[in-house]
């Protein structure tokens, strides 16, 4: 019996059968697509298109500025600047970041940096143009694609918003089930396609934000063989990621103000060459440094490896004492702005700057002990107001007895 003549069960399906338009995937003559002379979907930036599934990973290490670094990107866009010497889409598009990595006063100041020098032109060209999580409902910081109605609500919150490109942030906090596991990576990846479409209208663009691997060998790795194993199982996600942007350190000193960005993946073209932006902690912006050579850093980093450590001794602990003089002039230079301010205040702004906990809080006592910053416990109360000693005199000279002690 032929194979054209093969009997199917009673109420079966038969393959045979012809299908309705909408059964069909989507396909096109060879030569047709040869001669079509249609423009490409645009550019967003690096790589990526504005196109239905396309994805794009940004790796790097924790506190790196990640997040900080897509809202400038985001920012610069909408404004029809460039970022990090490369062009953005002409037009400004809408974006919508998803996560749990920041919340309403991190972006606050992150934003009030940012826009300080923008003219009132400029602010309202950014109006309706980027949309940032607030974190206003406990359970906003759950973000995770394991819950079916996270998935619909973010598909909602696109619609909403209209979205053009969706940042996720960070792909820890959104992966369904393991992210050391390829068949859950790989489960998430679809559900995120799932998610990008769900504006049937336009095309969504998604961009990953996901930790790298710590380690002298990882940031060798990070522009070479090991590229695609930057991040946490990266492998899997490299594998099915249009786009893929290994961020590192781009000098050894702490904090990190210079920062490398390497195309490790471009399946549309050929990937763009490493380039090393500048953070300026006055505005929060990102400036292309031009002088920078890649293929020194990555020497450096190579010898490093060799030698199983990236500073000497003396060189780590200069490293600490600057970053430790930087912070109390940051902070000093903050609380002097204010006059005073509640010690709690200043912690919220401490840590919105990127500090870390023990770090700053070493660096605001040592201040106090110096002299340099006074501070007073509102009676009654665990408040601490901090400012400095003139400050903290004049408020004392003008209140009522036993008010405060110090």
């Amino acid at each position: 019996m032929s194979s054209d003549s093969a009997p199917f069960a009673e109420g079966s399906f038969d393959p045979r059968e012809e299908l309705e338009a909408t059964d069909k995937f989507t396909t096109a003559d060879a030569l047709d697509i040869e001669a079509d002379d249609s423009e490409p979907p645009e550019e967003v930036w690096g790589g990526l298109r504005l196109a239905p599934g396309q994805l794009m990973e940004v790796i790097g290490g924790s506190g790196l500025g990640k997040s900080r670094m897509m809202l400038n990107l985001a920012v610069n866009q909408v404004l029809g600047r460039g970022f990090a010497g490369l062009p953005t889409c002409k037009r400004p598009l809408k974006w919508l970041f998803y996560g749990n990595e920041n919340g309403f006063y991190r972006y606050r100041n992150d934003l009030r940096q940012m826009l300080k020098f923008c003219t009132a032109d400029e602010r309202e060209r950014l109006r309706g143009h980027i949309f940032l999580p607030t974190m206003a409902k406990p359970m906003d910081a759950y973000v995770s694609f394991s819950d079916e109605q996270n998935r619909i609500k973010l598909k909602t919150t696109i619609r909403y918003r209209d979205a053009d490109v969706v940042v996720l942030d960070p792909w820890g906090a959104v992966i369904d089930g393991d992210e050391l596991d390829d068949g859950d990576v790989r489960k998430t990846i679809f559900e995120i396609m799932d998610i990008l479409a769900a504006n049937i209208e336009k095309p969504t663009a998604g961009i990953i934000l996901n930790h790298s691997r710590n380690g002298i060998k990882e940031l060798v790795d990070a522009a070479g063989f090991g590229a695609a194993n930057y991040g946490k199982n990266s492998k899997a996600i490299f594998s099915v990621m249009r786009n893929v942007w290994n961020l590192r350190p781009a000098h050894f000193a702490e904090p990190v103000t210079k920062i490398e960005l390497i195309h490790a993946k471009s399946s549309d073209f050929a990937a763009y060459e490493p380039r090393a932006v500048d953070f300026d902690p006055n505005t929060f912006t990102y400036r292309l440094d031009s002088t920078f050579s890649h293929e020194a850093w990555q020497h450096d980093l190579e010898r490093a490896k060799r030698s199983g450590s990236s500073l000497t001794p003396e060189q780590r602990t200069d490293a600490y004492r600057r970053q430790g003089d930087e912070m109390r002039r940051k902070i000093l230079e903050h609380v002097t702005s204010k006059g005073c301010l509640y010690r709690s205040e200043l912690e919220e702004w401490m840590y919105s700057q990127g500090m870390a906990k023990n770090k700053a809080l070493t660096a605001y006592s040592s201040l106090v002990e110096s002299g340099e910053l006074a501070k007073i416990t509102v009676k009654g109360t665990s408040k601490v107001i901090v400012g400095t000693p003139v400050e903290i005199e004049r408020m004392l000279s003008g209140a009522p007895a036993g008010m405060y002690r110090s």
